[in-house]
């Protein structure tokens, strides 16, 4: 059998013409040529996309300078700045070709691959050595008391390991823990020196204050307080530790601002006085509202100062209501002194017309103002008393001055020569003590006070001084009989002076209701006179 013989559809070579034989191997090399064309074309102009002429000479420029970085780093005796500085040219030089043409062979890429590992080796040990010469430097600052370059140092090293960290360096350059290190180290650092700075300027505070330079003290004590506060702010964890200083500081605070309201106050309060004294009500008026606005104020937010006080608040307002009431008040007492001039001289219509204009301005101040000091009583009792006998003033005006006799030793003085009827002392005093009751008789049984109280009202009515006999004209002209009651202009609480007849001066208890005590009244008025 013939192992030899090729199929009868199979062409043989052996039987073709020579230039048949040779054209077939042509063709293989004309393929195998076309084949190397291409994979060097590929390499050289970007994967056989169409290329100019000029980009086609810079990438075969950039591929040829990458060769030419291979083999320069090959070299042993390169020092580490050089092949950094060549593993970065590289790897620049690559990363621009993969950018002209993403599809460059792999063997290129691998390379750009093992560039960019040992450059980044390369840098992360001279971080690492960067960081560690900035820490050494960090604690020969501290050591120094130079706190600016320690926080440099500090921020230098922390800088250092998180480029190293964030870089493509091998695991034995990472090191987060450390990174995490370094920026606590800064933050302590910075916490001192706020700590430190607080510090100062509570001292600072302290000394302005001891020097009374309140508004410069205040300043220094709150600066200390907001760098305590950003301090908290930054490092929340360690805010317990500050807790006792930041309440000290936060009372010298609130103590300085307290003191300077006071201080506002108390100007705001003398600036009122002077104003109220030279007249100027209105701004007195606004001057006092101030100062209570900032005493409510003291009250509300500084509670815990000795400035803070309800009683002073009370105070103050006492003073406005008196303020305000003072200006009515002065008007009313003129219009007094002018009702007394009428009835002086016994033009009763024109004293009621003022009475009555006095009397409401007078109870309106004091329903108004309640609290304000100052006020005359006794002014408004008068006035309320002349009001309620207004219908009777002219008929107990006539009487009197009917009845009054000259005193024989002073003729400025009359006596009320009848003595004090029931009538008389029933329509004054809406009483009548007398055991032996005729309106037409004396008035007895009357007490001391009761007598000085009757003569107070019946001045009011006249509009002149009115009183008791005292001893020398109870002497001149001796009653007709009975113990009668005198003046006394001071004594003590529980007697007062009478006239016994044939026995002169003696005392009795002022409130003794005994039916042979009269009484008989001084009007200080002479009598030859016209009225005026």
């Amino acid at each position: 059998m013939n192992f030899d013989k090729l199929p009868e559809d199979t062409p043989y070579l052996g039987d073709r013409p020579p230039w048949c034989r040779r054209g077939v191997v042509w063709a293989v090399v004309v393929i195998a040529a076309a084949g190397v064309a291409t994979w060097l074309g590929w390499r050289s102009i970007g994967g056989g996309r169409e290329r100019s002429a000029a980009q086609t000479v810079r990438m075969e420029k950039a591929f040829a300078r990458v060769d030419e970085i291979a083999r320069e780093l090959e070299d042993d005796a390169l020092t580490t700045a050089g092949r950094v500085r060549l593993l970065e040219e590289g790897v620049a030089v690559l990363n621009e070709l993969v950018r002209s043409d993403p599809g460059l062979v792999q063997a290129d890429n691998a390379r750009l691959e093992a560039w960019r590992g040992r450059l980044a080796g390369l840098q992360a040990a001279g971080l690492q050595a960067a960081a560690r010469a900035a820490e050494e430097r960090a604690l020969q600052a501290r050591a120094a008391g130079d706190a600016a370059g320690e926080l440099a140092a500090w921020r230098e090293a922390w800088e250092a390991q998180s480029s190293i960290n964030g870089s493509g360096a091998g695991a034995e350059f990472r090191n987060l823990p450390n990174e995490v290190r370094l920026r606590q180290e800064i933050e302590k650092l910075g916490l001192r020196t706020l700590a430190r700075e607080a510090e100062q300027a509570a001292q600072a505070g302290k000394l302005a204050a001891e020097a009374g330079h309140r508004e410069e003290a205040l300043a220094h004590y709150e600066r200390a307080l907001d760098l305590l506060k950003r301090a908290d702010r930054e490092q929340p964890r360690l805010a317990a530790k500050k807790q006792a200083e930041r309440i000290r500081l936060g009372a010298e605070v609130a103590a300085l601002r307290a003191a300077g309201l006071q201080a506002r106050l108390e100007e705001n309060l003398q600036r009122a006085r002077q104003a109220a004294g030279e007249g100027r009500s209105e701004e007195a008026g606004s001057l006092l509202a101030a100062a209570m606005e900032q005493q409510r104020a003291l009250n509300k937010d500084h509670a815990g100062t000795r400035f803070a006080s309800a009683e002073r608040l009370d105070q103050l307002e006492v003073e406005r209501q008196t303020l305000r009431a003072a200006g009515v008040l002065q008007q009313v007492a003129e219009l007094d002194r002018r009702a007394a001039e009428h009835l002086r001289r016994r033009e009763v219509f024109q004293a009621q017309q003022l009475v009555r204009q006095a009397l409401t301005a007078w109870e309106e101040t004091r329903q108004r103002e309640p609290r304000a000091r100052g006020v005359d009583e006794e002014l408004g009792a008068r006035l309320a008393y002349l009001q309620l006998r207004a219908d009777g003033l002219a008929r107990v005006q006539d009487w009197i001055y009917d009845a009054l006799r000259p005193m024989p030793a002073d003729r400025t003085r009359a006596l009320l020569a009848s003595g004090v009827s029931q009538d008389l002392f029933s329509q004054m005093m809406n009483s009548n003590p007398s055991r032996q009751t005729a309106p037409d008789r004396p008035v007895d049984s009357v007490t001391h006070d009761e007598a000085v109280e009757f003569c107070r009202r019946l001045g009011w009515m006249l509009g002149r001084r009115v009183r008791l006999l005292d001893a020398a004209e109870a002497a001149a002209s001796p009653p007709a009989g009975g113990v009668e009651w005198l003046h006394e202009n001071e004594g003590d609480l529980d007697s007062a002076p009478v006239w016994r007849p044939g026995e002169g001066v003696r005392r009795a208890p002022r409130n003794v209701r005994d039916r042979a005590h009269h009484m008989r009244v001084v009007v200080e008025v002479d009598l030859a006179e016209p009225a005026r």
